[in-house]
């Protein structure tokens, strides 16, 4: 039987998805994002897969995670990074762009 968890807030949510995507970079995980129209975001990360398992993302690493890309520019299509604020940034095509921690 599930322990019944206290819920936590939109605002704490995305805090410890921050957190969480930091900590992918600091092992050298390339974290790109893309802001798209009406307010949603699609996070890319290279060299990481994800599967259903009982409505719950299961996330695992391609082979050793390293991405494909081997020029330093983490697959991207100009290599331009995000602001080094961390805001995500899409590069003029539309693609994801890589954000610093």
């Amino acid at each position: 039987m599930k322990k019944t968890q206290k819920p936590i807030t939109k605002e704490e949510a995305v805090s410890i998805l921050a957190s969480a995507l930091s900590y992918c970079q600091q092992s050298g995980l390339p974290v790109m994002a893309q802001p798209n129209e009406g307010g949603a975001l699609m996070l890319t990360l290279p060299g990481i897969t994800v599967s259903v398992s009982d409505g719950r993302a299961v996330f695992s690493l391609c082979g050793d995670g390293t991405p494909a890309a081997s020029d330093g520019t983490s697959g991207l299509s100009d290599g331009t990074p995000g602001k080094s604020d961390g805001t995500p940034q899409a590069g003029s095509d539309g693609t994801p762009q890589a954000v610093t921690a």
